[in-house]
């Protein structure tokens, strides 16, 4: 660390031993396993890999289905003028929009074990409400809703100047910071010292709003594409005549029915005009109805249309949440009426 000394008992005032990382691997590990400077209640994978883009260095998952991208660079590395606020921002990008099940799917792969699991075993903390912070998480990835962090040894002016910047203009939900961890060791004692810039600009946290219904009909009524529009209000229309209640979100809205006298999640729409959704909520319906969201599971499958997307679904892997397209899929002729017909037959009977 510049300028830093350090004495011991009847010693001298000297330089430390040890002042700077010895690569960007180093910083990302020691991040990685600090507990409360980055990360509350929140599990921590490295390389987590997005498709297309690359595999960022830190992403966490916090039990309020926040998600923090970290990417880290020391000083002497070149791209951290401008090539890593790019960087950052791209990884971001190819998160967007993707769907809950590949994302958990990929986490595990690099934590070697499920999802809610590790985050059990990260935070100590039980989950009473998986159902709820899949859709939590969904909503972030299907919203865009981001803390971005750039962890670097030593900040330049150009990078404070940026995070600045973007802090001012980014969308409302996207949170940016640079994270300075300065660092020193001298014998059996380290030294670490942290400074984030871009919280004074920052909106942090990041603002979680959550639409209204009257929201969601107007997002609806706004879609360009007649027959996804007139897919999605169908099946609103069915929450409204045979649910138990909606669930607006972020991004998107989910619709609960009395399935066995228990109000249950069953699926959630994602109006997104790029590509609108429908998701699925297998996880809940088998903790509340293991036999029924079998035969719901069953039917599905049976249906050449929507079979590919429920396939790899079992009785002993109920955990999941498909989500499928309504442009190509919902919009054909007759399969909107099979995932009705289901829900109305098997779940609701």
């Amino acid at each position: 660390m510049t300028g830093m000394l350090v004495k011991r008992a009847n010693g001298k005032w000297q330089p430390p031993a040890t002042s700077a990382y010895v690569n960007e691997e180093e910083l990302k590990l020691l991040l990685k396993d600090v507990p409360d400077l980055l990360w509350n209640d929140t599990a921590v994978v490295d390389e987590f890999w997005i498709p297309g883009v690359g595999s960022v260095d830190l992403l966490g998952v916090g039990l309020d289905g926040s998600i923090t991208l970290v990417e880290c660079k020391l000083r002497k590395n070149p791209e951290i003028r401008r090539e890593v606020v790019g960087q950052v921002l791209a990884y971001a990008g190819g998160l967007w929009r993707t769907p809950y099940d590949d994302f958990a799917a990929r986490y595990a792969t690099r934590a070697k074990q499920p999802l809610m699991d590790h985050l059990r075993a990260a935070t100590r903390h039980d989950i009473e409400d998986e159902e709820g912070l899949r859709l939590a998480i969904h909503s972030r990835l299907q919203s865009g809703t981001f803390r971005l962090v750039i962890a670097v040894d030593h900040i330049t002016e150009e990078l404070k100047f940026v995070i600045e910047w973007l802090n001012g203009h980014t969308y409302p939900n996207v949170e940016v910071l640079a994270l300075e961890a300065e660092y020193c060791k001298d014998g059996d004692v380290e030294v670490l010292v942290p400074r984030f810039f871009g919280e004074t600009t920052a909106k942090s946290p990041p603002s979680i709003t959550k639409l209204t219904e009257a929201d969601m009909v107007a997002t609806l009524d706004s879609l360009k594409d007649p027959a996804a529009k007139a897919v999605l209000q169908s099946l609103l229309a069915h929450g409204h005549e045979r649910g138990h209640h909606s669930a607006p979100g972020t991004a998107g809205m989910s619709y609960w029915y009395s399935v066995d006298g228990k109000p249950t999640s069953v699926w959630a729409m994602w109006p997104n005009e790029k590509v609108p959704s429908v998701s699925v909520s297998v996880g809940s319906l088998s903790n509340n109805s293991p036999a029924r969201a079998i035969a719901f599971i069953e039917r599905l499958q049976a249906s050449s249309a929507l079979s590919p997307y429920f396939i790899q679904i079992s009785p002993l892997n109920m955990k999941k949440t498909p989500t499928v397209p309504v442009p190509g899929l919902l919009t054909q002729e007759g399969v909107l009426d099979e995932l009705l017909s289901a829900i109305d037959e098997v779940l609701l009977s």
